[in-house]
């Protein structure tokens, strides 16, 4: 039987995520970017994407992929009524790896100051 997973609220609108590009903070590790800023109220809302530069569809998607099962591992940490998006650029630093990117991605969430204490 095939094990659920939790979604992430994700930001789906245009509008919002021009908005979290033009006036969010941005903090930068290896071949990730994550832009943020307080939004609506409820818990911290993501949206995943990637920069320009993949050479093919399998890795923009790998990607991706990655990228959001990374931030899941950090769901019930993060400070709730934040916007996020993680962009992910073609890299040698860029790691595909689960525990590399959780690694990196927990490094950029610390520097913005995302992540509630562990209890």
């Amino acid at each position: 039987m095939k094990k659920s997973r939790t979604s992430l609220p994700r930001l789906h609108k245009t509008s919002e995520l021009r908005r979290l590009f033009r006036l969010g903070r941005m903090v930068r590790q290896g071949g990730l970017k994550l832009f943020y800023s307080t939004g609506s109220p409820g818990p911290a809302r993501v949206a995943v994407c990637n920069g320009r530069g993949f050479r093919t569809a399998v890795d923009r998607n790998r990607s991706k992929r990655v990228s959001r099962e990374a931030m899941r591992i950090f769901q019930e940490r993060l400070v709730p009524g934040v916007d996020m998006a993680l962009v992910g650029y073609p890299s040698d630093t860029l790691q595909t790896c689960l525990s590399r990117r959780q690694d990196q991605l927990r490094v950029l969430l610390e520097r913005a100051e995302l992540l509630e204490p562990r209890r």
